[in-house]
């Protein structure tokens, strides 16, 4: 579409967002890199890698005992 400065383009983020990785944060002169953490996504990234693995080790001793007579 055209916008009202008569410039053309399309949108094509394929559903994807940008989250920020941190800041510089300058004091007293120096510079600091200070990395944006979100608690919530560090949560639920934990919780996904104990689900999988809880998963994985069921599948296996599942799969163990069905083989073994």
């Amino acid at each position: 579409g055209q916008d009202d400065d008569g410039q053309q383009g399309e949108g094509g983020g394929f559903g994807m967002r940008g989250h920020p990785a941190g800041v510089y944060v300058i004091k007293d002169g120096a510079v600091k890199w200070q990395p944006a953490v979100d608690p919530n996504r560090v949560v639920v990234a934990a919780a996904a890698v104990v689900i999988v693995a809880l998963v994985t080790r069921a599948w296996a001793s599942r799969s163990r005992s069905c083989t073994q007579p």
